[in-house]
């Protein structure tokens, strides 16, 4: 599958831009079964996902520029990670929720389903006085790693998002185990050239790292950019979240 490699080797040629200084958090699991399991250079595509059933996704991408529908994903295993985390496109405003799960993704043309494991993000926005709508974005990863940390989210006490660097983390002292960092987290401060793109960027097995701030950074600032473009919020949301797991993952 595509991967936003281009998307990451682009960003040089945004040199003007400010480089944003987002708020990176971790995901913390309270007295988890098991280790969290960390993605490898593997990591596919990030897409948009169109609901035809709660379990059931149209899936969207953008090769050449244009939103393409690119096949079928149906999730056979989910578990939801952090839920009501504050989301803002401009003037756009609500919620978000992000899980982890498990599917068979069917490509456009083909009649054979794939396993794949999922980074799902679900956005809930709306204008000042105007109807809601969604944004649900998906990273692919491999399926023994989101399996892992589903058992991982599903074993545990709680799931919190804290602060980067924050000292106490929730559950201290008081568990049957250590508390485990189940991955990262990206805001996004204001935009450099005006307007706000602060959905949380989401990665599994990732916690912990100096390259945070780098790589949220950038992530925001090409978010940013595609909207100062006039690329749509889902193209938007997707080429920043692809940016965000590639760099912690891969570099």
């Amino acid at each position: 599958m595509k991967t936003w490699l281009s998307a990451l080797a682009g960003l040089v040629a945004f040199c003007g831009v400010a480089a944003g200084q987002g708020s990176v958090g971790m995901v913390i699991v309270e007295d988890p079964i098991g280790e969290p399991e960390p993605p490898t250079c593997g990591v596919g595509a990030t897409y948009e996902l169109v609901a035809s059933t709660p379990a059931l996704y149209e899936v969207y991408g953008w090769p050449e520029g244009v939103r393409t529908r690119v096949g079928v994903l149906g999730m056979t295993d989910e578990a939801v990670v952090a839920t009501g985390l504050p989301a803002a496109i401009n003037e756009n405003e609500g919620t978000c929720d992000w899980s982890i799960g498990t599917g068979l993704f069917v490509a456009s043309g083909s009649a054979t389903p794939v396993e794949v494991g999922l980074i799902k993000s679900d956005a809930t926005l709306a204008p000042p006085g105007g109807e809601s709508y969604h944004i649900r974005i998906g990273t692919i990863v491999q399926p023994w790693v989101a399996a892992a940390n589903v058992a991982v989210v599903e074993g545990s006490g709680e799931v919190s998002v804290v602060p980067e660097g924050e000292e106490e983390l929730p559950g201290d002292g008081g568990g049957t185990g250590a508390n485990l960092s189940l991955g990262s987290s990206c805001s996004c401060p204001a935009c450099p050239m005006g307007g706000r793109f602060w959905i949380p960027f989401t990665v599994i097995g990732i916690g912990m790292t100096p390259g945070g701030q780098r790589c949220c950074g950038l992530a925001c600032d090409i978010a940013c950019m595609k909207l100062h473009d006039g690329m749509s919020q889902a193209e938007a949301y997707a080429i920043g979240q692809g940016t965000w797991v590639l760099c912690m993952v891969c570099e």
